[in-house]
């Protein structure tokens, strides 16, 4: 928390004074109540409620003021607020590890179906994206509100061999970037390796800070690991920068599968481990599915989790409006018990 005006924090000082008045009246009252002969005179003079009843009204009464004090100050904090205007991209792997059937019954159509009800869940006015990877990664769908488009992009995922996580990041910033009307990614660079990707060494960030999040965000489903392109860890820092979160899915086990294609057979094992890297250190979260029913529930639940951002917000008027209550519920309370206001 933070404040605009943080020299009017010196109010609060006022709240003792006013406590240590509160008791002096109250010791003074019984002094003068005692010089009463009657016993309905004495009750009437300090209060006819019993012991901390008497107290309450003027205890909330200080309360409010106390928070009216600190509300001068002006306080901001950053609070969870609905997103509005920002693309969410949907990230599928369409390596051949996707026609294994451990998840019945297959991987790639278990995406598929948990992709379609993401989709069907998502407000009729939200842009979505849908990003296809194998050796290489590309847009099967560029950004739309359509859901029939995307409902037909999903059926036409076809599986090809290589799993470039890292190239998939690349495609799907830059094209929440495109979204934003801002400049592409550039990461070729002098000295890169022949496929236009740098061996070791990641991107420099840019100088200037991202733009404030706007609800854009990239949930990312792979069932391997990356072996061609960018490392993942080393694209994640253009999307932190950059205030993209990247939530992740998992799909497998990684203990690994058997899987037998072409002739070959190969043990196709889950990256459990970059996955949650890449959404810690994106402020997101990661998710293991090791069914179809996993999926579809985490795809389901995954839109309440893309439409919140942090936004600083300045909480004056709420703190204006609880000293409001509790001045009204003070008086409500010493009107009703002593016919009298605090």
């Amino acid at each position: 928390m933070s404040f605009l005006w943080p020299g009017f924090l010196w109010a609060l000082l006022l709240i003792p004074i006013l406590v240590l008045l509160y008791l002096w009246s109250q010791k003074r009252r019984q002094k003068y109540a005692l010089r009463f002969s009657t016993l309905s005179m004495v009750r009437q003079a300090v209060g006819k409620g019993p012991g901390f009843r008497r107290h309450l009204p003027a205890i909330l009464l200080l309360s409010a003021l106390a928070v009216l004090a600190f509300s001068l100050a002006r306080p901001t904090a950053k609070v969870p607020m609905i997103a509005s205007g920002g693309l969410i991209v949907l990230v599928l792997d369409s390596s051949g590890s996707m026609r294994a059937r451990d998840v019945e019954p297959s991987r790639v159509e278990a995406a598929q179906a948990a992709a379609r009800v993401f989709i069907s869940k998502q407000p009729a006015n939200s842009e979505i994206a849908i990003v296809a990877f194998a050796a290489t990664a590309y847009v099967l769908q560029a950004p739309t509100n359509d859901k029939e488009q995307l409902f037909a992009a999903v059926d036409k995922l076809t599986l090809q061999r290589g799993t470039a996580i890292g190239s998939s990041l690349v495609v799907a910033i830059n094209t929440i970037l495109e979204y934003r009307g801002e400049p592409f990614l550039e990461w070729q660079r002098p000295g890169a390796s022949d496929d236009g990707w740098p061996s070791s060494e990641p991107p420099a960030l840019p100088e200037t800070p991202g733009p404030p999040l706007d609800g854009s965000a990239i949930v990312l489903l792979t069932d391997g690991q990356n072996n061609v392109g960018p490392l993942p860890l080393d694209v994640v820092p253009l999307a932190a920068q950059r205030k993209l979160r990247v939530f992740t899915v998992g799909l497998g086990s990684t203990e690994g599968t058997l899987l037998q294609a072409e002739g070959r057979r190969a043990r196709v094992v889950l990256d459990e481990v970059t996955l949650q890297a890449i959404a810690d250190k994106t402020k997101a979260d990661y998710f293991r599915a090791g069914s179809e029913t996993d999926l579809k529930s985490i795809y389901e639940n995954l839109g309440g989790s893309l439409v919140l951002k942090e936004e600083r917000t300045e909480l004056t008027a709420f703190l204006a409006g609880l000293a409001l209550l509790l001045l009204l519920v003070s008086a409500g309370m010493s009107l009703f018990w002593f016919h009298r206001l605090p």
